[in-house]
C-alpha cells in the first residue's frame, strides 16, 4: 500500500510541476498582448518622426514648409493615393505620373512624414500600385539619403471605413483627400484638410470653424507654391 501511495504522490507532483511550467504568467501574457498590439500599429507608425530643418529646404519645399502646420518640428501628412490620378487607379497606372506630379511628391516627402493611402479593389491592384511607385527613380526609397517613399508608408485598404480607420490611427496634422465621406468624417480630427474636388466638384458641408481648402487637383494645390 505504501508503494501505491508513494507512486500516486509522485505522480501528482509531476502533474502540478508540468502545469506550472506550461502555464504563462500574467506578465508574460501582458507582454505578448502588447507585442501583438505594436505589430498591428506598425504599418502606419513605424519610422515616424522626421525632424524638418528649414535651413536645408529650398524652392517649393520651403514654401510648403512655411504654409503647412507643424508640431514640435515634426509634420505628418496623410495623402490619398487615389487623388494622384484623374480617374481610376487602372487608368492612372496606364497613363503614369507627370514630371510635375513627381516633383510635388518629392517636395511633400521632403517636408513631412507622408503616408500614402490607396483605396484598392484587391491584392492584385495593390501589387500593381507598389510596382508602379517603386519603378519611378525619384520615388524609390534611398535609406542613405532618406529620400523617396518608404514602402511601409504606402498603405492600402478596400473600404472607405478602412481608410478612415487608418487615418485615425496615424493622427496626421494634414489630410489631402478627394473622397467626400473620408474628408467629412476626418476633418474634426486634423488641423488642415486639402480637399481635391476632382471631376465632381462637390463642396463639403460647412462647419463653424472650417479647416478645409479646396483645389481641383493635387497639382493645382502644388502650383500655388510654384508661382
Amino acid at each position: 500500500m505504501e508503494d501505491i501511495a508513494t507512486f500516486v504522490f509522485l505522480a501528482l507532483i509531476f502533474l502540478v510541476s508540468l502545469y506550472v511550467f506550461k502555464t504563462p504568467s500574467l506578465g508574460a501574457v501582458g507582454e505578448e498582448q502588447q507585442e501583438n498590439t505594436t505589430q498591428t500599429m506598425a504599418p502606419s507608425n513605424a519610422g515616424r518622426g522626421k525632424v524638418i530643418v528649414a535651413s536645408k529646404l529650398a524652392g517649393v519645399a520651403k514654401a510648403l514648409h512655411a504654409a503647412l502646420p507643424v508640431r514640435n518640428g515634426i509634420r505628418s501628412i496623410c495623402l490619398s493615393g487615389n487623388g494622384l490620378f484623374a480617374s481610376t487607379i487602372a487608368e492612372g497606372l496606364k497613363n503614369g505620373l507627370s514630371k510635375e506630379d513627381i516633383a510635388c511628391l518629392v517636395d511633400l516627402y521632403a517636408i513631412a512624414d507622408v503616408f500614402l493611402i490607396f483605396l484598392v479593389r484587391d491584392d492584385d491592384e495593390k501589387a500593381r500600385v507598389l510596382a508602379f511607385l517603386m519603378a519611378i527613380p525619384e520615388l524609390k526609397w534611398d535609406p542613405i539619403q532618406h529620400t523617396g517613399i518608404q514602402p511601409h508608408r504606402v498603405l492600402f485598404c478596400t473600404t472607405v471605413i478602412g481608410k478612415i480607420a487608418l487615418v485615425r490611427q496615424i493622427e496626421p496634422l494634414v489630410l489631402i483627400e478627394e473622397h467626400p465621406e473620408v474628408a467629412v468624417k476626418l476633418r474634426p480630427f486634423v488641423t488642415k484638410v486639402v480637399f481635391l474636388l476632382g471631376l465632381g466638384g462637390d463642396m463639403l458641408p460647412p462647419i463653424p470653424k472650417d479647416n478645409v481648402e479646396y483645389f481641383p487637383s493635387l497639382l493645382a494645390y502644388y502650383d500655388t507654391f510654384t508661382s
